[in-house]
């Protein structure tokens, strides 16, 4: 299952883990993780339950059964923008007066440094 093979590689380099530390964390032989991670091969329940526990991910994410909105998991590097951009809360309700000001002020900056030729 290719996204199983996708979130395992998602999930070993969001914890910045090399192939060869998962190897020694969980005895997995090097070739069996590369084949999994490369969609060669499937891995079992107690090694998927495994992975999962040492990238602190749900199985069920692993396996593509739940959306990373969904459960609020960010594994990626996409993912933690798309979180970000389907709040529904606002994160600066809780900022003091000051910050808000450095945040509109950063904004201008930006909209200026980045402004369209036009």
């Amino acid at each position: 299952m290719k996204i199983v093979a996708e979130r395992l590689r998602a999930a070993r380099q969001a914890k910045k883990l090399s192939q060869m530390e998962v190897i020694s964390l969980t005895s997995i032989h090097n070739k069996t993780l590369s084949g999994y991670e490369n969609d060669v091969s499937d891995p079992s329940l107690e090694t998927l339950t495994k992975l999962a526990t040492l990238y602190s991910v749900k199985t069920d994410w692993l396996l593509g059964r739940t959306d990373p909105l969904m459960d609020g998991q960010c594994v990626g590097p996409t993912y933690p923008a798309t979180v970000a951009l389907s709040r529904t809360d606002n994160p600066e309700d809780n900022l003091p007066e000051e910050a808000l000001k450095e945040l509109e002020n950063f904004r201008a900056y930006s909209r200026q440094k980045y402004k369209k030729p036009g």
